[in-house]
């Protein structure tokens, strides 16, 4: 988009991308070659924007392959470096469908609170299990984000074994509302250091942008920096969390 509609600005490829596979003939070479330049300069952003009369016309538009000795006086030219993260969403729609979940899932967990309340009370008054009472009082639609037990198992009698059945659900549906329910950007924790060590060494400033379907929202390294130095914003602002692969992302 740069390219074709600005009259000032030149965007250039510059993060590393391979599609080779760890089985894959050259992968070695290609992983030591990336883990030798971290070590050196950090991770290399996606994208570098140079001012048209900094462009360099015989690099051309992706330098992503060149090594950095090579390009290392050119690279600190640049007016701003882009990371680039994408997700498939629609943010109107995914908001409403969002807020149509947690409407659901407090719904569902309200009424199998009441459930429980209206006709097991009498087995959660005695000493052992009054703990599950005074959690069930304490679920109201202000509290029910923050809270979290353990089903506790219980299977010596027919009625015990659906109180059992019922907190599971209950469990559940809180599990259901309390997931996740925003979009966001996402950088990597790892990547942190090594984002930082490059802007160390190039001094340009650094960007994150997320871009959705119809939406793109961006921020500054040093915004990330920010808020993430404060732990007062952990769980307002911020959070971090470890996905699949066991990468710790933060989201913002």
């Amino acid at each position: 988009m740069i390219n074709t509609t600005s009259k000032n600005y030149v965007a250039v490829k510059y993060g590393k991308s391979d599609d080779l596979v760890a089985s894959e003939d050259g992968f070695d070479k290609f992983f030591q070659d990336f883990q030798n330049e971290l070590d050196t300069i950090g991770k290399r952003p996606d994208i570098l924007i140079f001012n048209k009369k900094d462009f360099n016309t015989s690099l051309g538009y992706d330098i992503s392959k060149v090594t950095h000795s090579q390009i290392d006086s050119y690279v600190k030219k640049a007016v701003s470096a882009i990371e680039v993260r994408s997700s498939a969403f629609l943010i109107d729609k995914y908001d409403l469908a969002m807020q149509n979940r947690i409407e659901k899932f407090t719904n569902q967990a309200l009424s199998i609170k009441e459930d429980i309340l209206k006709n097991y009370k009498n087995l959660l008054s005695i000493p052992q299990r009054s703990n599950y009472l005074e959690l069930l009082n304490g679920i109201t639609p202000a509290t029910i984000e923050a809270i979290d037990f353990k089903v506790p198992g219980w299977r010596s009698t027919e009625e015990l074994v659906k109180v059992n059945e019922l907190l599971q659900q209950l469990k559940k549906a809180i599990k259901g509302i309390q997931k996740r329910d925003y979009l966001s950007i996402t950088p990597k924790v790892e990547d942190i250091k090594v984002v930082y060590k490059w802007i160390e060494k190039f001094n340009v400033p650094h960007y994150y942008f997320q871009v959705f379907f119809d939406k793109v929202y961006g921020i500054s390294f040093a915004g990330i920096l920010d808020i993430i130095s404060d732990p007062n914003k952990e769980g307002i602002i911020f959070s971090i969390e470890q996905d699949t692969k066991n990468q710790n992302l933060v989201f913002l």
